[in-house]
């Protein structure tokens, strides 16, 4: 189960009419919000930019003013941000890869859709509560200095940017992820059309499917972006 030491660091954030989640992180005594980097690729935003978010609370956009930090390696798709418009609420969670079991239960949370559930203040400050989903870890692979962990779960368009969360033998919630995406299964199929003439033609149609194969990155990339910007 998981508890409001998670559920209160998950935001509904955003980004030029596109929205996305996000949560909070502290490193060192110091409070971030991390989010998945391609949930501001609309901004077109360089490394050290100042940016403007809108994270909703109340039934209300709030524009957030911060500055937004990157990896050094492109394909590390976090970004950090840093603001001293707000301090959000600091609840205990462990940020570490801590607890990851090949076949075990792991969380993820966030926003699919920009669906929420609403809080009247009693439970989660008016901020939205946030969709819960569970899945199984089933891979981790280090190509390239990057950590992936593989979910097989259904992932949906909204949870970028959400925390991946396990929960040890003592009930702590650690964060050891962040969303950043699933495997799209390309498919075709031949339909049938008729044109002007009336003549029936073979058509090509081309979808995608959710394969079910959920994609993330270990928390610690968010730890070396900190470090290599000196935050």
């Amino acid at each position: 189960m998981i508890t409001n030491n998670v559920i209160q660091r998950t935001y509904f954030i955003s980004v030029n009419n596109d929205t996305g989640s996000s949560f909070t992180m502290e490193h060192e005594d110091k409070q971030y919000l991390i989010t998945a980097k391609h949930v501001l690729e609309s901004l077109e935003c360089n490394n050290g930019d100042s940016i403007q978010i809108k994270i909703f609370r109340d039934e209300e956009w709030f524009v957030l003013y911060c500055n937004v930090y990157f990896h050094d390696d492109p394909e590390i798709d976090i970004a950090v941000l840093q603001t001293e418009q707000v301090q959000f609420p600091r609840f205990p969670v462990i940020f570490g890869p801590n607890n990851l079991i090949l076949g075990g239960d792991i969380f993820f949370l966030g926003f699919p859709y920009g669906m929420f559930t609403a809080d009247d203040g009693s439970i989660n400050q008016k901020f939205p509560i946030p969709f819960v989903k569970k899945g199984v870890l089933s891979a981790m692979t280090f190509k390239y200095n990057i950590t992936t962990l593989y979910l097989d779960a259904h992932n949906n368009s909204g949870f970028s940017g959400g925390p991946i969360v396990t929960i040890s033998s003592n009930r702590e919630m650690n964060v050891v992820g962040v969303n950043v995406s699933y495997i799209k299964h390309d498919n075709v199929v031949n339909v049938e059309e008729q044109d002007e003439d009336g003549y029936l033609y073979q058509k090509q149609l081309e979808y995608f499917e959710n394969s079910g194969i959920m994609e993330a990155q270990s928390i610690h990339h968010v730890t070396q972006i900190i470090s290599q910007n000196n935050l």
